[in-house]
């Protein structure tokens, strides 16, 4: 199925409408270390909001569905370098009720790992070091810069830009899942591409 201009449209005002929601707490930049596939590095991100979600809402996480939210975006403006940017909601205002968030990423991310390599030298290593991640609390200055550079991908000509689709996915429960183009994204974003 093609993705028609409309719904094109549709898809970029719900990106735009969830990068600048009040309910943004945190802009979060991981960057990988080299040699993990695309594949490799969206398993070991769903492994990390796993943990994050275990330790941030304990049981609650399985008794009652309750995980992070936001939305992601994989970047990769050169084969060696790919990173995510993360936009964290906290629409219910439990997002630290047990735990800063700091505090959790400080645990967390030391023990990622991939779950494959494609060198198997580099299995053994972590995934991202001390000094490739960066958490910031949201802010928007006015002239939505974040925003902007966090949805550029939209401001190549259409048919450039939708090949970037596959490059989105909201942050919900069940983890992130890329390259679902518009006819499979997850609901947030069907939801506000309806209204």
């Amino acid at each position: 199925m093609t993705i028609k201009s409309y719904e094109y449209q549709a898809f970029r005002d719900a990106v735009t409408e969830m990068l600048i929601s009040p309910h943004n707490k945190y802009h979060l930049t991981l960057s990988p270390r080299k040699g993990c596939s695309r594949k490799d590095l969206t398993e070991s991100i769903n492994h990390f909001f796993v943990r994050m979600n275990q330790i941030l809402y304990g049981k609650r996480y399985h008794t009652k569905g309750l995980g992070v939210t936001g939305i992601i975006m994989f970047e990769h403006t050169d084969k060696d370098n790919p990173h995510f940017h993360m936009i964290i909601q906290d629409p219910r205002g439990d997002l630290e009720n047990r735990y800063s968030f700091d505090e959790v990423l400080r645990s967390v991310i030391p023990k990622l790992k991939p779950k494959h390599a494609t060198h198997s030298n580099l299995d053994n290593r972590r995934l991202i070091s001390n000094d490739s991640w960066c958490l910031q609390e949201y802010y928007n200055n006015g002239n939505y810069d974040l925003e902007k550079y966090l949805s550029k991908e939209f401001n190549r000509n259409e048919g450039a830009a939708k090949a970037h689709l596959d490059n989105f996915s909201t942050i919900n429960v069940d983890g992130v899942e890329f390259g679902l183009r518009y006819e499979k994204v997850y609901p947030e974003i069907r939801i506000l591409t309806a209204q």
